[in-house]
């Protein structure tokens, strides 16, 4: 496992210092967090998965309630992280990035061991950084980081699974 960091050249130039931000925002409180996933905003998860090299080969995840969006897992690309594709189930977050940033990498999904999720929760608001409710996404137990825009950039911290769900 290696320490998280935002991907150099993954993200538009307009999203990657916000989710720099956010990140060592996390990390001055948390220490270093592991296994991040791209996630990839789409209007249509069949053509993406077609584009991005995965057709046949995409994992179905469970929605993340938290965007509002159906996700399916692209197997792993070296040397990059995972890639999540992630299309709209509803008027919410994911949707209102499409509206501003168009199609493309939009999420930075984090994962921390249990336990320290709930933490998070907790130490989290006196350091500046707020969270939403704990909800299920494609890697389990989510909250997102809700410092900046609804429409994203998105940092979502996940809480490591006993089997690890991030890394198939």
């Amino acid at each position: 496992m290696t320490s998280a960091a935002v991907p150099a050249g993954v993200y538009a130039a307009a999203v990657e210092p916000a989710l720099e931000a956010a990140l060592a925002r996390i990390v001055a409180f948390l220490g270093p967090v592991h296994s991040t996933a791209v996630g990839w905003a789409t209007v249509d998860l069949d053509r993406a998965e077609g584009e991005l090299g995965g057709a046949g080969r995409t994992v179905s995840l469970p929605d993340d309630s938290l965007l509002g969006a159906h996700c399916r897992l692209v197997p792993v690309r070296a040397p990059g992280p995972p890639l999540v594709l992630l299309e709209p189930s509803t008027e919410g977050r994911l949707a209102a990035s499409l509206a501003r940033f168009g199609e493309g990498p939009i999420v930075l999904y984090l994962r921390i061991p249990a336990r320290t999720l709930a933490r998070l929760r907790v130490v989290a608001p006196a350091s500046g950084v707020h969270c939403s409710r704990p909800a299920r996404g494609p890697f389990g137990q989510s909250v997102v980081v809700l410092n900046g825009p609804p429409s994203g950039p998105h940092l979502i911290v996940t809480e490591a699974a006993a089997a690890g769900t991030i890394e198939p």
